[in-house]
């Protein structure tokens, strides 16, 4: 084996370990970044379906004032 090889496998092996200990949270904190996801895609329709019919003001408000949390919780939780 060479000596590139070896340090591929300890790389690995101290991936998974780690893995192994923040497993259940990974798995809640991506199922929690895909559902934001999929509500940030369907604010965002809204916001421009908003726009488009040029209604409420209001409504484009507090739709943007919405993207722009989702977006913030999804930068927090992509950041950890």
């Amino acid at each position: 084996m060479s000596k590139s090889a070896e340090t591929n496998t300890e790389h690995t092996g101290a991936t998974r370990s780690k893995g192994v200990a923040w497993g259940p949270m990974d798995k809640k904190a991506k199922k929690k970044i895909d559902v934001l996801q999929k509500k940030l895609q369907t604010l965002k329709q809204q916001l421009a379906g908003a726009r488009r019919q040029l209604g409420e003001p209001a409504d484009v408000a507090n739709l943007s004032a919405e993207v722009a949390t989702v977006e913030a919780e999804l930068a927090r939780l992509k950041s950890s």
